[in-house]
C-alpha cells in the first residue's frame, strides 16, 4: 500500500480504525514476518489482501487467520489441516462454526489467474473471501 492510499484510509477511519489499518500495514511487512518466526510462531505460506474495505488474510503452517472491514472483524483458525494439507502451502476451502450460539461462515477461494492491487503490483493470485455472507475480493501470494 503506498502513502496515499494509507492517507485516504486515515481520513476514511476514525481514530480507533486508524490504529487497525497501520497494524494491518505492519503485519505485511517482512521485518514483521521474520519477527514472528524468530519468535516461535509457525511459517507464513501465502498472503492475500484487499481494499474498500481493507482486509488481510494469512495462511500459516498450522492456522489461518482473516482480518477484515479494517480490523473491525477478524478470525483465526487453529489445526488448518482439518481443511487442506499444509505441505503443498495453500488452497481453497470452507468453514463453518457454531460458539455460543454465533454461526462464523467462511468460503476461500484462490485461483490462478493474474491480479493486479491498488499498489500496481501484479500477484499471481485472484483471491475471493466471503466471511459471513460479506465478499472481500483481493490479489494473493505464495511465500514458498
Amino acid at each position: 500500500m503506498g502513502c496515499e492510499q494509507i492517507e485516504k484510509i486515515d481520513k476514511q477511519m476514525d481514530a480507533d480504525s486508524t490504529e487497525v489499518a497501520h497494524d494491518i500495514e505492519e503485519l505485511k511487512s517482512l521485518g514483521t514476518l521474520e519477527r514472528m518466526t524468530a519468535e516461535g510462531e509457525s511459517e507464513l505460506l501465502f498472503k492475500a489482501s484487499g481494499t474498500e474495505p481493507g482486509w488481510i488474510a494469512e495462511y500459516y503452517s498450522d492456522k489461518f487467520r482473516l482480518i477484515v472491514d479494517y480490523g473491525k472483524d477478524s478470525l483465526i483458525i487453529r489445526n488448518i489441516s482439518k481443511y487442506f494439507d499444509s505441505s503443498t502451502g495453500y488452497s481453497s476451502f470452507s468453514y463453518k462454526n457454531t460458539e455460543e450460539g454465533k454461526e462464523t461462515r467462511l468460503n476461500v477461494k484462490i485461483e490462478e489467474h493474474e491480479c493486479t492491487d491498488q499498489a500496481g503490483v501484479k500477484n499471481p493470485n485472484t483471491v475471493t473471501i466471503t466471511f459471513n455472507d460479506k465478499v472481500y475480493k483481493g490479489c494473493g501470494v505464495s511465500l514458498k
